[in-house]
């Protein structure tokens, strides 16, 4: 017969050893993990600390406690993590959601909202404030299509597609992995109809549904993208629930990190629709923000390009509205770029002084 422990003692050794193991939250991980095994909320836990564990129950806690003293991530553990509201299935062959890639879905969302009437597609997307995110967007069905390159657990397809009524998302991944966890998020978050997943590389994959293959009006009016934008050289440094459990091909971004996105901002002007944009998670590292708007200005068709900030006031997406022909954007190249905190974001604009991007 195996061993049997109250909750609550159960819970302080858990915790224990967490923290021996250098976990930062040890006494919430081990209360997530008991919480996982026992199918009951943190407030029940909680209020019956006096409950005795099964053996098998016991057991059970005591092998995810040794998992994640070995620092593997906690929604592997739990299989699941939150975003944006909705509970996401996840796995080792998927990134985990982060919070600060909600920042990504709230700018799609603002954007679908502000197309919602011709006035507003025709100025971009600015015609409606943060404050419009919400009653802007449209109640009866939009015929635009948004597309979510590397969309891993389709976190921003599935989050996307339950914000926007009507909107089609067609998401994309190289992962079949990864493929298969995103149509069961879309199936079990009931948005299955408006999400094709299609396993390839970054667009290819899409060229006859939102591509080169249909006429402009029918492309893409939103590209999102979290790929992988880690530096090749900072990967060591990362901390050891993701350098160790998450897979390398949801992070390494090749030196410097931009590899990948490069990539999609070459291709992406064939799959938008004039005055579509794409919105690209990038990170601070390796002056990324200033290099990709650098290179939007001097290639055609790309108009006004900017950098949202997360919470902690990082440069965390980069958004650029495609306007089509063959104008080029100014040489920014010889300026420099100076942030003006606006709202939630930061814009861009060109400047012989001095500044730059905070803490770059």
């Amino acid at each position: 017969m195996g061993e049997t422990r109250a909750t609550g003692r159960a819970l302080r050794e858990a915790a224990g050893r967490l923290r021996d193991a250098g976990i930062e939250r040890p006494r919430v991980d081990a209360e997530l993990l008991l919480c996982h095994v026992l199918g009951v909320g943190r407030p029940r836990l909680i209020a019956h600390a006096d409950r005795i564990l099964s053996p098998a129950e016991h057991a059970r806690f005591e092998g995810l406690v040794a998992r994640r003293s070995a620092r593997q991530p906690l929604p592997y553990l739990t299989g699941e993590r939150e975003f944006m509201g909705l509970r996401f299935r996840v796995n080792a062959h998927v990134l985990i959601p982060r919070p600060e890639t909600e920042v990504l879905v709230e700018a799609a969302i603002a954007a679908f909202g502000a197309y919602g009437s011709v006035e507003a597609w025709e100025c971009g997307g600015h015609c409606a404030s943060p404050s419009d995110r919400t009653s802007a967007l449209p109640h009866s069905h939009t015929p635009f299509a948004a597309a979510d390159i590397g969309t891993g657990s389709g976190a921003i397809a599935v989050s996307l597609a339950h914000a926007v009524p009507g909107v089609r998302v067609y998401a994309t991944d190289i992962s079949p992995e990864a493929c298969a966890v995103a149509r069961e998020n879309a199936r079990r978050l009931g948005v299955a109809e408006r999400v094709a997943v299609v396993e390839g590389d970054l667009l290819q994959p899409l060229e006859d549904r939102c591509g080169p293959g249909v006429p402009p009006e029918e492309r893409a009016a939103v590209i999102c993208a979290n790929l992988p934008y880690i530096p090749d050289e900072s990967l060591a440094q990362l901390q050891p629930e993701v350098r160790d459990w998450e897979p390398r091909l949801a992070l390494a971004g090749g030196p410097g990190g931009l590899r990948l996105v490069e990539r999609l901002l070459a291709a992406a002007p064939s799959y938008l629709r004039p005055g579509g944009r794409v919105l690209c998670e990038i990170g601070p590292e390796a002056d990324q923000p200033r290099r990709l708007l650098a290179l939007l200005a001097r290639t055609p068709g790309w108009g006004q390009a900017k950098v949202l900030s997360d919470l902690a006031g990082l440069p965390r997406v980069l958004s650029v509205i495609f306007e089509g022909g063959e104008r080029h954007g100014r040489d920014f190249q010889s300026t420099q770029y100076a942030a003006e905190p606006v709202g939630d974001e930061h814009a861009f604009r060109t400047g012989r002084g001095g500044g730059g991007l905070p803490g770059g």
